[in-house]
């Protein structure tokens, strides 16, 4: 009997393909079904079909995809493929990465499938007589690998799979006469923020550069270790060593991982940490060598987010972090209100709150991930008439292939927003043409808490105070003071909504000299005074 899978992520289609023939009477048997690529992936290792009936349009991993997979990880495998439009660029791909045959769904009927089928066992006994196995063959031999998605799966708990992956890897061990066997965990730094923008595609293609730099690069011969890709760019690497010296193990270990980080360096201008797990002299022990490789690959990328410091590096306490509302409440508000500064203050308490958690290098790279989308969501929906670089110039996080500690994180990040208000529409309904009150706008919105004035504004941008003063009411429509006023104004209302602070407190925070003077410009702009604003804001909070 040849086993055969059918994927499709449509149940009626399957009952039909089903249900077309009586499939035993001819010497098939359905083995398994599939929604998708990624369960059919799975059902691969589970029941070693020799035949896979693919349906091409599914969700996620569609029939190419998984035709592409197939052909490079299961070649013995055959696959018919089905599909519901008769696509010129479907036909090439599927036949050029080895299927049978390419069948429209509306004409398929008893028939045609019968006569693929019969297709496919040809092919299939053809290519078992070119190779000298006969059915008596040791089907050891012939068993192909298990999937690297399955073999990720057993290294990180899940044991679906888990009795072919530890068989494979102990005929593995046996073959190259192992006596010592490791494993190492490689991270990228800031990989999820470098790709999580890129197509699926990119990124996968970028995994594929990496794992073949290990390849390449971590021995001179490839069957003594595994790359493994695992889930946002780590890579676990499996090493077999003919050595019984332990010591010796580690420090070949480490020469390898040397020339890796050195390869990724060169090639692709990303920085690689690494964690070793200790020697095993089982191959199921692996498993356990790599558990201890992650945990010693975390703390590595923490401690290289921490910096020289060392802040934030402690082991003790970890836990997860994400943005907290108030957090995210607390940035759109300020760029909103296009409020450099507030938005400063708040990536401070952000980054603060990170190094005092301590927070996993998993969970900043989650909270980085976050900021970004807030201001990427802000560049995506700013007014037409605002200005600003091209979108490829805004969507590049290049820089980040050389920025790993959270301190150069944060200007990272602070510039970034800096130029995402700087190209907002500014607090008027004339847009602002000339580069001097441009520069006045950003230094005022930088710098409205601290004793800045016209004179001081002008003499930073190299002007004199009559001109700044004359350009900035000609272009904003508001005097230079009325504008500051405001600022701070606003400031102040949102530092009385957030209810941390006193009202008596609040005027230095916002930049007023004096709190007679807080008190009667809030007055003059709002028309109530500062307690009266919070006790309305209260009555409508409810």
């Amino acid at each position: 009997m040849l086993r055969v899978l059918l994927v499709d992520d449509e149940r009626l289609a399957r009952h039909y393909v089903c249900s077309l023939i009586d499939w035993e009477r001819h010497g098939f048997v359905i083995v398994g079904e599939a929604e998708g690529g990624i369960e059919a992936m799975r059902a691969i290792d589970r029941n070693r079909p020799h035949i896979a009936v693919i349906d091409m349009n599914m969700p996620v991993m569609d029939g190419v995809a998984l035709c592409r997979y197939l052909h490079e990880y299961h070649p013995d495998m055959k696959v018919i493929v089905l599909s519901s439009y008769d696509k010129y660029e479907y036909v090439r791909e599927t036949l050029k990465n080895g299927a049978v045959d390419y069948l429209l769904k509306h004409r398929l009927d008893e028939e045609s499938l019968l006569q693929v089928l019969e297709k496919a066992r040809s092919d299939i006994g053809s290519a078992a007589a070119a190779a000298g196995a006969g059915p008596a063959s040791d089907a050891s031999e012939r068993e192909p690998a298990p999937s690297l998605l399955a073999v990720a799966e057993w290294l990180q708990g899940l044991d679906a799979c888990g009795d072919s992956v530890r068989g494979w890897l102990e005929r593995r061990w046996s073959r190259e006469r192992a006596r010592n066997g490791f494993a190492a965990v490689m991270q990228i730094a800031n990989f999820r923020l470098l790709t999580e923008t890129l197509p699926d595609g990119e990124r996968t293609g970028l995994v594929r550069s990496i794992v073949d730099l290990c390849e390449q690069s971590g021995t001179g011969d490839p069957s003594l270790m595994i790359p493994v890709p695992l889930a946002r760019g780590d890579i676990a690497l499996l090493f077999y060593c003919d050595g019984s010296d332990e010591r010796a193990v580690v420090r070949d270990a480490e020469e390898r991982l040397g020339r890796i980080e050195y390869s990724i360096d060169l090639y692709l201008g990303m920085k690689a940490v690494f964690g070793i797990g200790p020697p095993v002299r089982q191959a199921g022990g692996v498993r356990d060598s790599f558990r201890k490789a992650a945990g010693n690959a975390e703390e590595r990328m923490r401690q290289l987010h921490a910096g020289p410091s060392g802040a934030g590096a402690r082991t003790d306490g970890e836990k997860p972090a994400s943005l907290t509302l108030g957090q995210e409440k607390a940035i759109r508000n300020a760029v909103e209100a296009r409020d450099v500064h507030a938005v400063g203050e708040a990536l401070d308490g952000i980054v603060r709150s990170l190094r005092e958690g301590p927070a996993s290098a998993r969970s900043i790279q989650g909270v980085l991930s976050e900021l970004l989308a807030i201001a990427d969501k802000f560049w995506q929906h700013r007014p037409e008439r605002g200005c600003g670089p091209e979108p490829d110039d805004w969507a590049s996080r290049g820089e980040l292939t050389r920025l790993f500690h959270l301190d150069d994180l944060l200007q990272w990040l602070k510039e970034r927003y800096r130029r995402l208000i700087e190209r907002l529409v500014p607090d008027s309904d004339r847009p602002i043409h000339s580069a001097v009150i441009k520069e006045a706008v950003l230094y005022v919105r930088e710098n409205y808490p601290d004793d800045i004035s016209l004179e001081l504004t002008a003499r930073r941008i190299g002007v004199t105070p009559a001109y700044l003063s004359h350009l900035f009411k000609e272009e904003t429509g508001t005097s230079f003071t009325e504008y500051l006023n405001r600022l701070r104004v606003g400031r102040s209302k949102r530092l009385i909504e957030d209810g941390e602070s006193r009202i008596k407190d609040i005027y230095g925070k916002a930049g007023f000299a004096s709190y007679n003077y807080f008190f009667k410009v809030f007055k003059q702009y709002e028309g109530v005074t500062p307690s009266v604003y919070l006790k309305r804001r209260l009555e409508q909070n409810g």
